[in-house]
């Protein structure tokens, strides 16, 4: 479809092309104007192909009630789970990216303590922080060798109910999505990065000058 008629609709060639994700097209603009005109050309160009999209979500309302072709996402911002980006809190209210952590408890065993680690989902690296030290009783865990559902000794259980304590904190954080302004003056990408006998990270930050001041981001990070 792109091949055949995306000289005709070119930005929703490009966000087709380069910014789609199985059935799921991320993609963003620089000002209400451009996002009017990238929403309009994927309804068009898709129904060519017989497509039409559906649940729709951004931080601009005035896009989301610009065109009958827009069929809104379900708002549910003030859920526990919120709407998602391919698996990512998200606020299109305030525009952040956000941690929803799973409430349920689980038994402070092998494993429960993996179930918790296999429900935490940080593609970007934003909450590397907390997910390294569950990373790490996971080690520890392994080299012990218990049984499934042998409770942990004491100096892990400690270490355990720590790191349980702090996953609700999580929800308290906020990254902006949005990391380049409009205007700015210069940009400058900075990388951190260390190692130790537990592990290894790395972390990119944007730096960007502008008439208001300097803004500095989280973009990504890794750890392992």
């Amino acid at each position: 479809l792109v091949l055949d008629e995306g000289h005709r609709y070119p930005l929703a060639a490009q966000a087709l092309r380069s910014e789609t994700y199985i059935d799921d097209v991320i993609t963003g603009a620089s000002s209400e104007e451009e996002a009017q005109a990238l929403c309009s050309q994927l309804v068009a160009l898709l129904k060519l192909g017989g497509f039409e999209l559906g649940k729709w979500a951004s931080s601009s309302s005035s896009l989301l009630s610009s065109s009958s072709d827009i069929v809104h996402m379900p708002d549910d911002t003030s859920s526990s789970d919120g709407t998602k980006v391919l698996g990512i809190g998200w606020d299109p209210n305030t525009d952040m990216f956000c941690c929803r952590i799973d409430p349920a408890s689980v038994p402070p065993t092998k494993r429960g303590v993996l179930s918790k680690f296999a429900r935490m989902y940080d593609p970007n690296g934003y909450f590397a922080p907390v997910i390294f030290s569950l990373k790490a009783l996971v080690q520890q865990v392994w080299l012990l060798k218990l049984d499934w559902d042998t409770p942990l000794p004491d100096h892990l259980m400690s270490v355990w109910e720590s790191i349980e304590r702090e996953l609700p904190l999580l929800e308290l954080i906020q990254i902006p999505r949005c990391l380049l302004p409009t205007t700015h003056t210069d940009i400058q990408l900075i990388g951190f990065s260390d190692a130790s006998e537990v592990g290894m990270a790395a972390v990119l930050y944007l730096r960007v000058e502008t008439d208001y001041g300097v803004q500095v981001n989280l973009v990504k990070s890794r750890q392992r």
